[in-house]
């Protein structure tokens, strides 16, 4: 069973407990409702056709962990939909920023006859500067080790 969100609306100004939302319910490529969530803590209302809801609800309920036995299976895949819906669109905003970011760093190295690369350690991304023909690798190294931690991932610009 093909369950999914469109139309998707959310404002973080009406979120207080949880998050504040509407959106349309499609099943395996038709709409077949709505949910929504005020914002204040409770319940997400899903609102669907009487033709699938019991389906819905029977799929939802085996995804749902034993810890949370009193949420409806429809209302716990509506809010896992809207979690991983929230997650796109920060992931998204975030690789805006650190593309930004490069840019910007690039062009400064550049014009300093250098080059540019940054290094991720946990969550923290720092963008460093090194000549060319020096392997940017032992310099991200070189970092880490002053910053006693280790490097997680290195980006050449």
């Amino acid at each position: 069973m093909k369950i999914e969100l469109k139309r998707f609306t959310t404002n973080a100004r009406l979120s207080q407990e949880t998050t504040a939302f509407a959106a349309d319910v499609w099943v395996d490529d038709k709409k077949v409702g709505y949910a929504e969530n005020s914002g204040h803590g409770g319940n997400t209302m899903v609102h669907l056709d009487k033709s699938v809801c019991a389906a819905v609800e029977a799929h939802g309920k085996t995804l749902v962990p034993a810890e949370y036995k009193f949420v409806s299976g429809a209302e716990w895949v509506i809010d896992q939909l809207v979690e991983a819906e929230l997650q796109k669109r920060s992931d998204k905003a975030f690789a805006k920023r650190i593309a930004k970011a490069d840019v910007k760093e690039k062009v400064k190295c550049a014009q300093q006859g250098l080059q540019a690369a940054r290094l991720r350690h946990g969550d923290t991304w720092l963008w460093f500067a090194f000549k060319p023909g020096t392997d940017p690798k032992a310099v991200a190294d070189a970092i880490a080790t002053k910053h006693k931690t280790l490097v997680d991932e290195l980006v050449v610009l």
